[in-house]
C-alpha cells in the first residue's frame, strides 16, 4: 500500500529446520506513487555478439513475453531480404540497467548487413509498447565470431569464490610430521616446500621440511620434517592459493603448533626381546623406504579407502606394512598388519563427523620400521555413531604393537 511504512527483518534456516536465533538489521521502506509512464521504448541500436547472437539495446527496461519471445523480433538481410530465424530471446543479466535483450539466431552470413525489427509485442514496465514505424528498428553487421562455450559448473563455483582459504588446524602427528589443515581444497607450488616455513617460536631457528604432500581431497597437506624438540613453533603458509585462484587470507596464514619429539605409538623392545636377536638381525638397522602418495578417498558410506605407491624396497627386505589409526593426530595405539604386495585398504567402522589420522609405516623381517607416511581424513557428519573398529579388506592380520629395535649395548 502507498504511503504505508514498511519494516523487515531476516532471519535463517538450515536443512534441518533450525531457525537462527537473532533477526537480521532491520530495513524499512515506503512506497509512493510513481509518474505515470506513458513514453513507449525505442530501440538504440543492435550489434552481433557472435554469429548467432544480437544484443539489443532499447531506451529502457523492456518486458519480454512470456511464451515464444523470439517471435517479438524480426530479422532479415537488408540487401536481399531474407530473413535470419531468431530462434531466441532472453533478457540480458549482465546488464544492469535491464535495457539489452540477447536474440538468438541461426547462423549469420559474416558482413552482411543485416535490420532488426522489434515488434508491438515488447513493452516498457508502465505497459507502453513499442511503436511500429517509430524507432523501432536498428542495423548490425553479421558475424563469424564463435559462441563462447558454456562455462562448466566448475568454472561458475570459481568464479563466485572471491574468498582465499584460511588455516584451520595445525599439529605435529610425530616426531618428524606436521599435519596442517585448510578451510577448502588448495593449490601449492611445483615445488610445494616454498609454500612452507617452521621456525622454533622463541630463537626463530628454522625447522628443516623435508617434504610436502597434499591430501586426496586438497585440504591437507602432511609434511615431513627433520626430528622435532619439545617446544613451541612457528608455522606460516605463503602463497598457497584456492581452486578459484584466491590467495590465503594473509589474516590466517600462520599459527604456532607444539613440536613432538616423543614420537607416537612407540615402545621399547624387552631385554629377552633383544637378546634373541641373532648377529645378523642386529647388524641390520636400515628400515625399508616408507610408501609414498599414500591417500584416504570415502568409498561408499562410511568406509574410507587408503591407497599408496609400494614402498622403494631398495634393500630388498621388505616384510609387511604396518597401518595405525588416530583420532587426535598425536597417539597412534595399535596398528594392522598388511602383506608387502598391498598398495590399498579399506577402513570400515568408522565414526560420522570424526577426524581421523593414518599412519603407514614400512616393516623388514628384523623388525626395523621406517618413520611411516599420514594421511588424514574427515568423515561426514551423518549417520548414528558406531564403535571405533579398524579392520582391512585386503591382507589384514593380526593386530601388533609397534616396537622399536635397537642394538643390545
Amino acid at each position: 500500500a502507498n504511503a504505508t511504512t514498511y519494516y523487515l527483518a531476516v532471519t535463517a534456516y538450515d536443512d534441518a529446520g533450525n531457525e537462527s536465533e537473532n533477526y537480521s538489521v532491520e530495513v524499512s521502506a515506503t512506497p509512493a506513487h510513481a509518474a505515470a509512464d506513458t513514453e513507449a521504448p525505442t530501440v538504440v541500436s543492435a550489434e552481433a555478439a557472435n554469429k548467432n547472437m544480437v544484443r539489443v539495446v532499447f531506451s529502457e527496461p523492456v518486458i519480454l513475453p512470456d511464451t515464444d519471445p523470439e517471435l517479438a523480433f524480426n530479422v532479415k538481410n537488408d540487401t536481399t531480404q531474407v530473413g535470419l530465424e531468431a530462434t531466441g530471446a532472453e533478457t540480458d543479466n549482465e546488464d544492469i540497467t535491464g535495457k539489452t535483450v540477447l536474440l538468438m539466431t541461426a547462423t549469420q552470413q559474416a558482413g552482411a548487413t543485416y535490420i532488426i525489427t522489434a515488434g508491438i509485442q515488447v513493452k516498457d514496465g508502465g505497459g507502453n509498447t513499442i511503436v511500429s514505424g517509430t524507432s523501432d528498428t536498428a542495423l548490425f553487421t553479421g558475424t563469424d565470431v564463435e559462441p563462447a562455450p558454456a562455462p562448466t559448473q566448475e568454472t561458475l563455483i570459481a568464479s563466485a569464490d572471491t574468498t582465499g582459504p584460511e588455516l584451520v588446524d595445525v599439529m605435529a602427528s610425530d616426531n618428524t610430521h606436521v599435519i596442517v589443515v585448510f578451510s577448502e581444497p588448495v593449490v601449492l607450488a611445483a615445488d610445494p616446500l616454498t609454500n612452507f616455513y617452521i621456525t622454533e617460536a622463541e630463537s626463530e631457528s628454522s625447522l628443516d621440511i623435508v617434504s610436502a604432500t597434499l591430501s586426496s581431497d586438497k585440504t591437507t597437506v602432511t609434511l615431513m620434517t627433520v626430528p622435532q624438540q619439545n617446544m613451541a613453533y612457528n608455522l606460516i603458509a605463503l602463497d598457497v592459493k584456492d581452486e578459484a585462484g584466491n590467495d590465503i587470507d594473509v589474516a590466517n596464514n600462520a599459527t604456532t603448533f607444539d613440536g613432538n619429539a616423543a614420537g607416537a605409538g612407540t615402545q621399547e623392545t624387552t631385554e629377552t626381546e633383544e637378546s634373541q636377536m641373532t648377529e645378523e638381525t642386529q647388524a641390520d638397522m636400515l628400515a625399508p623406504e616408507d610408501v609414498t602418495n599414500l591417500m584416504a578417498q570415502m568409498l561408499k558410506q562410511m568406509i574410507v579407502t587408503l591407497s599408496w605407491t609400494a614402498s622403494l624396497n631398495s634393500a630388498g627386505d621388505l616384510a609387511n606394512y604396518v597401518l595405525y589409526k588416530s583420532t587426535d593426530g598425536q597417539t597412534y595405539g595399535e596398528g594392522v598388519l598388511l602383506e608387502a604386495a598391498v598398495t590399498s585398504v579399506d577402513v570400515t567402522n568408522l565414526v560420522p563427523g570424526i577426524k581421523y589420522f593414518f599412519k603407514l609405516t614400512a616393516k623388514d623381517a628384523a623388525g626395523n620400521e621406517s618413520a611411516g607416511v599420514i594421511s588424514m581424513f574427515q568423515l561426514p557428519e551423518t549417520g548414528p555413531e558406531l564403535a571405533l573398529l579398524l579392520a582391512a579388506s585386503m591382507g589384514a592380520g593380526k593386530f601388533l604393537k609397534r616396537k622399536k629395535r635397537g642394538l643390545k649395548k
